[in-house]
């Protein structure tokens, strides 16, 4: 007969901690490329260990995957990933 291990508070607080380790990596690693690129960053956000940056466009940057662009008035927002990361940037439409 097998037994159901629960996880203790310090094994939860481990997990959490090395995803916020991985998010953080991922988030150093984008910003990197994107400053060698020459692409201005403006806000860096890290919710549930999930990285969101506004930056200028980087599409031209490779590894650049483009997963949306939205038309509104006068702009046009696009969104991308780049190691992991969402970026996010306006353009004039």
């Amino acid at each position: 007969m097998s037994q159901v291990l629960k996880p203790n508070a310090q094994t939860l607080i481990n997990a959490q901690n090395y995803q916020i380790a991985c998010a953080l990596s991922v988030a150093y690693d984008a910003a990197r490329e994107l400053l060698n690129a020459g692409v201005p960053m403006y806000e860096i956000t890290m919710r549930d260990s999930f990285v969101h940056m506004t930056c200028g466009d980087a599409s031209a940057i490779p590894g650049v995957a483009i997963m949306s662009t939205v038309y509104r008035v006068g702009k046009t927002v696009t969104r991308a990933s780049l190691l992991g990361c969402v970026l996010e940037w306006e353009g004039i439409a």
